[in-house]
């Protein structure tokens, strides 16, 4: 069975693959924050172009995250005939952009060889429908390959697992699920397409050259609002600490890294775990700065000793998806209502111990009312965390808030009144409750340097303040 359009090419070997990374689309809230202010680099498709190359195979890496003039010009760049293949990492924020670049690329080139994945993947059709020949359903690493091979065996293309397609009768086929990618055999991402000179301004801790690392693969907790859960096919697997330490070590020594931003879901659950990986650090004399996600109930009983461990080893960031101080609101999203007991003791235990504390906090979930919102302000001022974020929710198709609460159960303030609140709570924490204040002092003492990364972008940050504070309009 094969796939509708493909035109089989006399030598069928796959020489070159363009693999892309765009920008989110123009009219998705947020989309101007990458481009300006969090310019983190890709990960999954640098695991893929190690991959492929490790095959005999040249890839090249069109990273676009933090470029919407290189995304728009992408079709021009991919149209000059040197690739067999393209392929897209695409989520819900970036599937418009995907579509745009789609129609522009010369069918006559790329004929049923228009690939995409990552995690807007957990809703094929729209990427099938936006003109995608093949859309690869949740971790690529065995997927790809495996398609690579049936393109240049001619073979059937159901016999790949893990992927979706339209055949030549205009059925549209879901292959099996292949196994988990076991994490254990996953190569070093391929770093030779990159400016280490990128990086969060949002994180005060960071320094560059900035990387990034996955040290496990998906999340133990199944959040209503969350499709974490469905790209990673609901499994949650740690990576060896050695394996990860040596990661760490090329970065440091061989890419000359200062900073790493840990972008697990959920770092660390295992305190055994953290343990080594901190005394790994220690022995491999690798001096590096690090940034880390935690979840608020991470560690329990064991807070202190983790972040004493933390410390030790050079990690100077943490970062919490509280969601929401509320414990029935926390509820309704599949959440624990102990949270905000947790984080009342584990922000002040990190803001003495010198690290950079973060909140973020979701605006407009189910049972969400002025109260719950006015409770958050009030729950981050009394703990004062060094920065806070306060985003509205975004309904994300497959997520239970889509797939299986009743509409009539949702916050029923509109939209853009919680546009507001999320403007009004910033202006607030950070004018009025001290939040800048505490911000500053955290930089000028701990990462004096961090001024002079902000200040190449000090028009972008002036023109996002102003923005917030006198309008309800999303910047662009």
């Amino acid at each position: 069975m094969g796939i509708r359009g493909l035109q089989a090419k006399a030598d069928r070997t796959i020489r070159r693959v363009a693999l892309v990374y765009v920008t989110a689309s123009d009219d998705y809230p947020f989309s101007f924050m990458p481009e300006h202010f969090q310019k983190r680099p890709g990960l999954g498709l640098r695991y893929l172009a190690a991959a492929l190359k490790a095959q005999g195979i040249a890839v090249d890496l069109f990273d676009c995250l933090f470029d919407s003039r290189r995304t728009h010009d992408l079709p021009r760049e991919l149209n000059d005939g040197r690739y067999d293949l393209v392929g897209f990492s695409a989520t819900h924020a970036s599937a418009g952009q995907v579509q745009g670049v789609v129609a522009g690329l010369d069918r006559s080139l790329y004929a049923g060889r228009i690939i995409a994945g990552g995690p807007c993947s957990s809703q094929p059709e729209v990427l099938l429908d936006a003109g995608v020949d093949v859309v690869v359903v949740g971790e690529a690493d065995q997927s790809l390959l495996a398609l690579v091979r049936a393109y240049e065996a001619g073979a059937g293309f159901e016999a790949v697992k893990g992927i979706a397609f339209t055949d030549e009768t205009g059925a549209r086929i879901a292959t099996a699920a292949p196994p988990p990618t076991p994490v254990d055999l996953l190569p070093i991402p391929d770093w030779s397409q990159y400016d280490p000179l990128s990086g969060d301004l949002f994180e005060v801790s960071m320094k560059r050259p900035y990387y990034v690392v996955m040290a496990s693969r998906g999340c133990p907790y199944h959040c209503a609002y969350c499709v974490t859960w469905r790209y990673w096919n609901r499994k949650y697997r740690v990576r060896p600490v050695e394996q990860v330490l040596d990661e760490v070590q090329f970065l440091v020594q061989a890419r000359g890294a200062r900073y790493i931003r840990f972008l697990d879901d959920v770092f660390a659950l295992r305190l055994d775990w953290l343990q080594a990986f901190c005394e790994g650090v220690e022995r491999r004399g690798l001096r590096f700065s690090w940034g880390i996600t935690l979840h608020p109930l991470t560690f329990g009983s064991g807070r202190r000793k983790a972040f004493e461990m933390l410390q030790k080893a050079g990690c100077q960031m943490v970062n919490y998806g509280a969601q929401s101080a509320d414990p029935a609101v926390l509820k309704t999203i599949g959440r624990s209502p102990d949270e905000p007991d947790a984080l009342r003791e584990a922000i002040p235990m990190a803001n003495a111990m010198g690290f950079a504390t973060v909140l973020t906090y979701i605006f407009g979930l189910p049972g969400d009312t002025l109260q719950t919102l006015r409770g958050n302000v009030d729950f981050v001022t009394a703990v004062r965390p060094t920065l806070v974020d306060f985003h509205p929710l975004d309904y994300l198709p497959g997520s239970d808030l889509v797939d299986c609460i009743p509409v009539e159960a949702r916050c029923a303030l509109p939209q853009s009144e919680i546009q507001g609140l999320c403007r009004k709570a910033f202006l607030e924490y950070y004018g009025l409750r001290g939040g800048a204040l505490r911000t500053a002092m955290y930089i000028l003492r701990h990462n004096p340097e961090w001024l002079a990364y902000a200040g190449r972008s000090a028009g972008d940050v002036a023109r996002l303040v102003l923005r917030i504070a006198l309008s309800g309009v999303r910047p662009s």
